[in-house]
């Protein structure tokens, strides 16, 4: 078992010897998840474009902005891992604008890689939603 998994791994009962995995993974390489990632990309897509005449005044909607043809084509999706040495042991995701941590500071690669493996082993839309969103509107 890995180091600091957040996995049970054991029977359900002392009295039997039937296995049991309490945890759900819902990484982000399923097929439904990659849909779920890409169907936010294009409607998050159409929101920016749609809100240009009106949050032209926030530095990174301007970035997003300028990429979303990348984004429409499918080559780059809105939120991805940290930069870090590790990231090529996490399963494959399309190259990000933004990525995880909101304020791009440089945090140790310990941290960083700890943040990749959350995002891609417990991947929710919702997460994507908030960290697009904080992005959009930083000055």
């Amino acid at each position: 078992v890995p180091d600091n998994s957040q996995f049970i791994i054991g029977s359900q009962s002392i009295y039997t010897n039937e296995f049991f995995n309490s945890t759900r993974i819902n990484h982000i390489n399923n097929s439904s998840n990659k849909r779920v990632k890409r169907n936010f990309d294009l409607i998050s897509s159409i929101v920016i474009i749609l809100g240009f005449p009106f949050m032209i005044f926030f530095k990174n909607y301007r970035l997003a902005f300028s990429k979303i043809h990348l984004i429409i084509m499918g080559k780059f999706t809105w939120i991805g891992y940290i930069n870090s040495k590790k990231n090529i042991d996490l399963p494959k995701i399309k190259q990000a604008i933004f990525s995880l941590d909101k304020n791009e500071i440089h945090i140790g690669n310990e941290i960083a890689n700890k943040l990749n493996i959350i995002y891609a082993k417990d991947y929710n839309v919702q997460k994507d939603i908030l960290l697009l969103t904080k992005h959009l509107f930083s000055t």
